[in-house]
């Protein structure tokens, strides 16, 4: 199913309530570690872009980038500083 717009400025979406994405979902960058990588069910390409957002509170670090690796069909969320005091979490959104 694919959703489209007439010309750019129209509207392709409109949602109103809650709304589910088979490419988005949550993570955790575990105790010790400064990173997590994710494999999110869905083909990656160079093109990938994923959003990420702390759901909680990383202390002194803070999120440096996320890395896409096409090949291995995952990505990789890193943190800035040291390694995780307290298990981090986060949710992830993927978009081409």
């Amino acid at each position: 199913m694919r959703a489209s717009a007439l010309t750019p400025a129209a509207t392709a979406l409109r949602v109103e309530g809650r709304v589910a994405f088979q490419t988005a979902g949550l993570g955790t960058i575990r105790i010790g570690a400064r990173s997590a990588t994710v494999n999110p069910g869905v083909p990656l390409t160079a093109a990938t872009k994923v959003l990420v957002t702390l759901m909680s509170d990383p202390g002194l670090r803070a999120l440096k980038y996320v890395s896409v690796n096409p090949i291995a069909g995952t990505f990789t969320v890193r943190l800035t500083g040291l390694a995780a005091r307290t298990p981090i979490s986060f949710a992830w959104f993927v978009i081409e």
